[in-house]
C-alpha cells in the first residue's frame, strides 16, 4: 500500500486514512511446494518433479484494504489449494504451460480478479544411479540450477459466468485473457580456466587493479527471455523444452567457444552481450532477453612464506573469492 502524503497536525488515523489514496494492491501466496511423481508398474517411478509456485492476484481487494471486507479475497490457503489441483490434474511437461493454466484458472474462476501473475521454479531431480545402473524409484539433486517461467495474464474480454466446476481441466475460454510469459534459467555457474582477461579500463590516482588478459572467468548466470506473441492458443504449441536447451547452447558457444582454442573474453560485458544477441537472432520467437552474470573470482595464491621455502605457486592453487559484481543486460530487437 502507498498513501499520498500529507503536510499538517492531523493526528486521527480514521481521518488520515479517509485522506489517503490506496495506489496499488494485490494478494496471493508464495513459496508454494509441490511434487509430482508419476508411477509405472510395480515400484517403478517414471519421473518425479519438484516445483516452487508463487502465485499474485490483483483486483477485488481495494476493500479488502480500505474497508476490511474480505470478501473478494482469494485467501492464502486457497491459492495453495489451487495450485495442488491443477498440477494434480496438469501434465507438468514444461513449467511455461503450468505457469500460464494456474494464472488461467485464477481468472477464470474468480470473475473480480483482474490480473493473475504466477512464477513456476523447476528444481532439478534426476533419477539416481547405482553400480552403473538407473534405480527404480530412486533420484538425486545435485545442482543448483533450476530453470522458471513468470506469466502474467489479464483479462481482455468480459467473462459472462464463472465456470462450473469440473475435473476436466482447462475447459475455458483462453481467448479471454492476455499472456505474457518470460521464461529462464538462475544459479547455473559457468567456469573457464583461461581465454580471458580485463584490459584497458579506465585508470586514475584511485585505480590499484592490475590489468590482465590471462584470467579464470567465473560466473552464476540467470537469464530470462520473453516471448513476443501474446496469445495462450499460440504459445500452448511450443516447445518450451527445446527453446531452453537452444538458449543454453548458445550460452556455452558464446562463453566457451570451441572445444580446442575456445573463444577470447575481453570482459563479461562484451561476452554477455554476445551472447543476448545471438539469443534473439537464433530464437525469433522472442522479444527480448535479460541476463544477469556476476563475476566469480579465483585469484592466484603467491604467499611468501612458502616461496621462501622453495615452494612455487605457479597459477595452479586459486583461493575462491565469491564478489558478485553485477553485469546485467536488457537486449531487445530494434
Amino acid at each position: 500500500m502507498v498513501a499520498t502524503p500529507f503536510m499538517g497536525p492531523l493526528t486521527d488515523l480514521v481521518a488520515f486514512c479517509e485522506m489517503a489514496t490506496l495506489l496499488h494492491s494485490s494478494h496471493g501466496k508464495a513459496k508454494v511446494r509441490v511434487a509430482k511423481a508419476k508411477r509405472g508398474p510395480g515400484r517403478y517411478t517414471e519421473l518425479f518433479q519438484e516445483f516452487v509456485v508463487q502465485v499474485s492476484l490483483e483486483g477485488g481487494t481495494e476493500s479488502s484494504f480500505l474497508r476490511g471486507d474480505n470478501s473478494q479475497v482469494v485467501a492464502t490457503d486457497t491459492c495453495k489449494n489451487i495450485v495442488y489441483w491443477v498440477v494434480k490434474h496438469h501434465p507438468c511437461d514444461s513449467v511455461e504451460k503450468l505457469a500460464m493454466d494456474i494464472g488461467c484458472f485464477f481468472l477464470a474462476h474468480y470473475a473480480f480478479v483482474k490480473c493473475s501473475q504466477v512464477r513456476v521454479e523447476r528444481l532439478p531431480w534426476s533419477r539416481a544411479n547405482l553400480h552403473g545402473k538407473s534405480h527404480s524409484h530412486g533420484f538425486v539433486r545435485q545442482a543448483e540450477e533450476y530453470n522458471f517461467a513468470s506469466v502474467t495474464c489479464t483479462r481482455v474480454a468480459k467473462q459472462n459466468e464463472v465456470p462450473p466446476y469440473t475435473n476436466t481441466f482447462g475447459c475455458f475460454d483462453h481467448s479471454l485473457y492476455a499472456i505474457l510469459l518470460t521464461s529462464g534459467v538462475d544459479k547455473w555457474k559457468l567456469l573457464k580456466t583461461t581465454c580471458s582477461g580485463w584490459e584497458g579500463f579506465y585508470r586514475d590516482q584511485f585505480t590499484t587493479l592490475p590489468e590482465t588478459n590471462e584470467r579464470i572467468l567465473a560466473t552464476e548466470c540467470q537469464i530470462s527471455w520473453t516471448y513476443s506473441s501474446r496469445q495462450y492458443a499460440e504459445l500452448g504449441k511450443l516447445d518450451f523444452p527445446k527453446v531452453l536447451s537452444q538458449v543454453q547452447d548458445i550460452v556455452r558457444q558464446r562463453f566457451f567457444g570451441d572445444s580446442t582454442n575456445g573463444v577470447y573474453s575481453p570482459g563479461v560485458q562484451k561476452t554477455l552481450f554476445d551472447i543476448g544477441a545471438q539469443i534473439l537472432m537464433s530464437c525469433p520467437l522472442l522479444e527480448n532477453v535479460s541476463l544477469s552474470m556476476p563475476n566469480i573470482h579465483y585469484l592466484p595464491a603467491n604467499l611468501e612464506v612458502f616461496s621462501k621455502n622453495g615452494v612455487r605457486f605457479e597459477n595452479d592453487v586459486l583461493p575462491c573469492k565469491i564478489v558478485k559484481k553485477r553485469k546485467r543486460a536488457n537486449i531487445s530487437h530494434k
